[in-house]
């Protein structure tokens, strides 16, 4: 559940980011590529813990 809520709050934080200070696109399209980038984050994130836990130890004790 930490994992999801810290990924949440990174969410939010950049799709503010990305569509107020990101300026080659348009809004909507600079909202879908931080929604996009999120998603496959929480997606990798989620499949390390689940289909490799031994790895995702040890990423968390560096």
């Amino acid at each position: 559940m930490a994992y999801l809520l810290l990924e949440l709050i990174i969410l939010i934080a950049e799709v503010y980011l990305y569509a107020n200070f990101l300026e080659q696109h348009s809004k909507l399209r600079r909202i879908l590529f931080a929604l996009t980038a999120n998603i496959l984050s929480i997606a990798a994130g989620i499949g390390l813990i689940i289909y490799h836990g031994e790895l995702w130890r040890m990423f968390l004790q560096l």
